[in-house]
């Protein structure tokens, strides 16, 4: 079993980049606005591949280190994500599913595996140039097949029957429509995730609560007085929009 722990190990790693990717091109996280946000799934699937490989072809400790230190930052981010807030994004419970639970598994099985490693490896030699330079270069296309792998993944929403006249809003993106809603009294606004993430349309003051909501799933919400209405996803509290009725 010892020998098979650094296969393993990598292999966790490159999972865990994969499926950023997954949730980066098709589940809507692209669209998120803090965009050193968004941008960091597809360099976070970059960074866990390279370290994957090196894990590989690199057997002294640093590459364990490396290992440990990827996996364990990406598991403070999703903390983070789910308390704090991360660099202004919110995000609540374990959707999109089942990308984040298996996310975690991969992460936390690497973590463990890299600081393992770490521990058992006492090699200290150093890489020739040469051999470097070809671990790079390995690692190079091993990144780019993953990442092209990740950007084939994900289907769109099907199309969603609304009544007659009422107004459609997407959420998408890990938006509503542009942010400002503007409708009449007595219309009916119906709300439909287009993002893999689930997402709901709750008042602020408590007056409606769409539940979760999947891709493709519709909330419908007709307003019957004028007045500024404001709302946001109780999964993404950074989610926020104005509905404007006149």
């Amino acid at each position: 079993m010892k020998h098979l722990l650094r296969p393993i190990t990598a292999a966790a790693l490159a999972i865990g980049g994969l499926l950023h990717l997954v949730l980066y091109f098709g589940e809507g996280y692209d669209g998120i606005d803090e965009i050193a946000v968004s941008a960091g799934f597809p360099a976070q699937a970059i960074v866990t591949t390279l370290v994957a490989v090196a894990l590989l072809v690199d057997r002294t400790r640093r590459s364990a280190i490396a290992a440990a230190v990827v996996a364990g930052g990406s598991l403070v981010a999703f903390a983070l994500s789910r308390t704090v807030g991360l660099l202004g994004f919110e995000e609540s419970g374990l959707d999109p599913s089942p990308e984040t639970p298996l996310i975690l598994l991969a992460e936390a099985i690497a973590l463990l595996g890299a600081l393992a490693l770490a521990a058992q490896t006492h090699d200290q030699e150093r890489t020739e140039p040469a051999q470097l330079v070809r671990e790079l270069a390995g690692a190079g296309v091993v990144a780019a097949v993953v990442i092209a792998g990740g950007a084939l993944i994900g289907d769109d929403a099907e199309p969603v029957e609304v009544a007659a006249g009422a107004q459609v809003v997407d959420i998408e993106g890990f938006a509503f429509g542009n942010g400002t809603i503007e409708a009449t009294v007595g219309e009916t606004i119906t709300f439909v995730n287009q993002d893999g993430a689930a997402h709901t349309v709750d008042a602020t003051d408590g007056s409606f609560a769409s539940g979760s909501m999947a891709r493709g799933d519709a909330y419908e919400l007709t307003v019957d007085a004028t007045g500024t209405i404001e709302i946001f996803c109780a999964i993404h509290p950074s989610m926020v929009a104005n509905i404007v009725v006149s």
